[in-house]
């Protein structure tokens, strides 16, 4: 995958996964109730696949093929599915209406909008204090318009779009957007069917030579409005105005998925040079949604099976799986580049690792420190503080 300046590499939790009890009305039902809630924190690993760097980042060799796999392949494939169950969710047994509509935005301020101020604003706050102590260079010195616009919504830039201050929040800065042209969304839908859907996906795919030439469209992906979120979350926005239990057609492509995901995965990796890689890797994403869709329904109904029930795939109050859950948003907006620039100094520049194994060891090991650190402080924040914890993750806590 494009390092964690590009859009895809940064996103997220989504906030609208804290699905709704009411999908459970049926078997089907509770099976894609359960597929969304055991997605959240393996997704978040994708995305924190995705960011994970050891230095040198221009290593070659297995390492390179390795991080190239798991960082540039198989993460990218979190956030689409971030983007689609967030649209499904949106919409779910939804009148659409004026009403109903305000009433969605009441909410989403509190799940998605104020956490992305405070975080943005903890992060500004942050590299203020640091300039002030001297611990920041001039390259990335303080600037007053730094706070003021650009690092709540474009403090970075290139050929792929725009990332604010905390990088992977462009998910939520796009989500946001989504949300507010949402209507439009459902007209198109309505007026055009699947055609607009078409259009969207094939638009995508085609942006896909980002920074050879791809299509691109007018104030997409430029401003907090990109292809990504409006193919993928209008495909959600679908499902759900036609209520669809959409695990059930994913299902029916189960046997597809399995076959060709692992070849476009090995296709994609040994053709990263080639000029019509890009196409094979957006061909990958939108069947890895098929892939990882399935296989969760997969071993959560094998799991059921051999329980006697569906009650096996439920996570117990308080046990672990109800933990990694409620902590998805809060490892997303905490890890980044700060904390893996301190894991490169403390433990590659003194250990100066060579060779391919020592590399992926170091990977490894990163990914799970980012992990076991973030957790940790998830833990010790919910424990003592479960209000502030609660208002700052959108109210995902359990």
């Amino acid at each position: 995958m494009p390092d964690s300046s590009t859009p895809i590499s940064t996103p997220a939790n989504s906030a609208d996964l804290i699905p709704p009890r009411e999908i459970a009305d049926t078997a089907a039902g509770e099976l894609q109730y359960r597929v969304i809630d055991a997605l959240r924190f393996p997704l978040i690993v994708g995305v924190l696949l995705i960011h994970t760097r050891v230095l040198p980042v221009d290593a070659t060799g297995g390492f390179h093929y390795l991080k190239t796999l798991f960082s540039d392949i198989i993460g990218h494939v979190s956030v689409p599915l971030f983007f689609f169950i967030s649209g499904y969710l949106f919409f779910y047994k939804m009148e659409f209406s004026a009403t109903s509509f305000l009433s969605k935005l009441k909410k989403r301020a509190r799940t998605l909008l104020f956490p992305y101020v405070f975080w943005i604003s903890t992060w500004i706050i942050a590299y203020y204090a640091l300039e002030k102590m001297g611990f920041i260079w001039e390259a990335t010195a303080f600037k007053r318009d730094f706070f003021i616009f650009h690092a709540f919504w474009d403090i970075e830039q290139d050929c792929e779009g725009t990332r604010p201050l905390v990088g992977q929040f462009w998910f939520l800065r796009d989500l946001m957007c989504a949300i507010l042209i949402s209507p439009l969304i459902y007209w198109a839908i309505r007026k055009l069917k699947c055609l607009f859907l078409v259009a969207l996906g094939v638009l995508w795919v085609l942006e896909g030579q980002a920074c050879g030439g791809g299509v691109r469209v007018p104030f997409v992906g430029e401003r907090g409005l990109s292809l990504w979120v409006l193919f993928f979350f209008s495909a959600g926005v679908w499902f759900s105005m036609n209520k669809q239990i959409w695990i059930t057609i994913f299902s029916r492509w189960q046997t597809l998925s399995f076959v060709t995901y692992p070849v476009l995965v090995v296709l994609d990796l040994f053709t990263r040079h080639q000029e019509w890689n890009w196409f094979i890797h957006r061909i990958g994403i939108f069947v890895g949604v098929f892939f990882f869709v399935n296989l969760m329904a997969m071993i959560l109904s094998a799991k059921s099976k051999r329980g006697g029930g569906p009650s096996i795939v439920k996570h117990s109050p308080g046990g672990v799986g109800t933990f990694l859950v409620s902590a998805s948003f809060f490892v997303y907006a905490t890890h980044g580049p700060a904390l893996l620039l301190a894991l490169n100094k403390l433990i590659f520049v003194p250990l100066k690792p060579q060779t391919d194994w020592a590399l992926v060891g170091c990977y490894f090991l990163f990914l799970i420190l980012e992990l076991a650190i973030t957790l940790l402080i998830y833990w010790i924040l919910r424990h003592f503080f479960p209000k502030f914890t609660c208002l700052v993750t959108g109210g995902r806590i359990a």
